[in-house]
């Protein structure tokens, strides 16, 4: 597994990647979302963004730009963005878009005309190594179809992200998606934010292994995590 570890060369940045906190965010980003990473993008121009580098690829800087939105939570502004991205990154942006918002079918044609991308190597041992020897049908079907093929399987994770999201499996598969998220994330950060200034922006270093917390806690820990979801929604519509 792969943690998100901050290179001091982009300390602006390094903030946004920090504005909601050091936890694994929830399946869908747009839950809790950060007011202030959004109004610091909103204000900050690619000079103050990159800097103390420069940015050399305006189209990657967007892809960047647009991936920081993604990851606070705003996802209308990161598909506005991605609009400017290099074909391949404004696709595969697009994409997480769509299966962040729940739009499965879309997610998927984004993610056809992608085809392949160079990170993808990348999630394929991060989810064979991830799924282990996990007791969940789901995960090792992906699992096998992933040593079976050889390549990432982005139709077969979107399945398997809608099962998490509709909360129609077992905690441990919403782990997982909650990790895998976050490596797709970092991988593809990494590699655009190289592309647009020929730095980086991210770490890959192995992790500590995580520790699982007893069933009931975990479904604890999820109902009450709901419940303020819930809440939250109920207050808005109010």
């Amino acid at each position: 597994m792969i943690e998100l570890e901050i290179s001091e060369s982009a300390p602006e940045i390094s903030k946004l990647l920090l504005a909601r906190g050091t936890a694994l965010p929830a399946v869908q980003w747009q839950h809790n979302p950060s007011s202030t990473a959004k109004k610091t993008l909103d204000a900050m121009d690619d000079a103050q963004l990159f800097a103390p580098t420069s940015l050399t690829n305006e189209s990657m800087g967007a892809a960047v730009r647009a991936l920081l939105y993604l990851w606070n939570g705003w996802i209308d502004e990161s598909a506005m963005y991605a609009q400017g991205a290099r074909p391949k990154e404004s696709l595969f942006i697009l994409a997480l878009s769509e299966r962040h918002r729940g739009r499965a079918d879309g997610a998927k044609g984004f993610f056809r005309q992608l085809d392949d991308h160079p990170i993808y190597p990348s999630l394929v041992q991060t989810a064979i190594e991830l799924i282990g020897s996990s007791p969940d049908d789901a995960l090792n079907r992906f699992r096998e179809i992933l040593k079976l093929n050889g390549a990432w399987e982005p139709y077969a994770f979107i399945d398997i992200y809608e099962q998490a999201r509709a909360n129609e499996t077992k905690i441990t598969v919403g782990e997982f998606v909650r990790q895998m998220q976050r490596q797709e994330f970092t991988s593809l950060l990494g590699h655009c934010f190289q592309a647009a200034t020929g730095g980086e922006v991210t770490k890959q270093v192995k992790a500590k292994p995580r520790k699982v917390a007893p069933r009931r806690k975990q479904e604890d820990l999820a109902e009450k995590r709901d419940r303020l979801i819930r809440q939250k929604s109920m207050r808005k519509s109010a």
